[in-house]
């Protein structure tokens, strides 16, 4: 797990790595990687865009920080209304079958509540849900930001 946006200190730390490790059941660094790598873009900038801007990656542990150096993270996107995401040109990987790709995902975050999704079956299938909206079903592995 890898925090990619840029927050206020103490995140990573303070806030995720308790609500990951209560509900994974795992310890950050031994049963899971957890890392943080600040957004670095600069909008505008002809010169660096996301692909070409250096990264700055740490990690709770210096394990955390190599495997978050070394692998990066793969993204599947799912919005029923948005065809096609891209970033920098280059087009995100969209889940066609999204019951198969939470099945598959270490990690499912809710960031709109759309109409048409099955929010309990997701909460279901998830092996962690972060839910940002506060509308998924309540269950051990479901964690309400």
């Amino acid at each position: 797990m890898s925090l990619e946006s840029t927050t206020y200190p103490g995140t990573t730390e303070e806030v995720v790595r308790p609500l990951l490790e209560k509900a994974s059941g795992l310890t950050a660094g031994i049963g899971f990687s957890l890392a943080f790598s600040p957004e670095r873009i600069d909008p505008g900038n002809p010169e660096y865009g996301l692909r070409n801007t250096p990264k700055i990656v740490g990690g709770v542990t210096p394990s955390c920080a190599d495997a978050a150096a070394s692998f990066g993270a793969a993204v599947a996107y799912h919005d029923p209304y948005v065809t096609e995401w891209q970033v920098d040109g280059e087009a995100v990987p969209h889940a066609a079958d999204l019951p198969a790709a939470v099945a598959a995902a270490d990690l499912v975050i809710l960031l709109q509540p759309h109409q048409g999704y099955d929010l309990a079956e997701i909460a279901r299938t998830a092996r962690l849900m972060l839910d940002t909206r506060g509308v998924a079903p309540a269950a051990p592995h479901v964690e309400a930001l």
